[in-house]
């Protein structure tokens, strides 16, 4: 498959953006250069997709019984907020 040229550091900045991991300044200075650039955007498009579908793609592993009972004893130590 061929790829749309892009400029430089598009792609990284694309797949960055698409997992919301780029900080909000470049975010923003990403988003004009996707106004311009209907490709890089079909591009983000596609990788939104993608990772999204990743959610579904591994099957639920429990956790073993000694990772489980830290996680509760660790919940049930933390301060519960008073009822109003």
């Amino acid at each position: 498959m061929k790829r749309p040229p892009h400029g430089r550091g598009d792609d990284d900045r694309a797949a960055l953006y698409a997992l919301g991991a780029l900080p909000p300044e470049q975010a923003a200075g990403f988003e004009e250069r996707l106004r311009g650039a209907p490709a890089l955007r079909a591009e983000v498009d596609a990788l939104r997709a993608a990772a999204s579908e990743l959610a579904f793609a591994a099957q639920a592993v429990p956790p073993r019984p000694a990772v489980r009972e830290r996680l509760l004893a660790r919940v049930a130590a933390e301060p519960q907020p008073a009822a109003a």
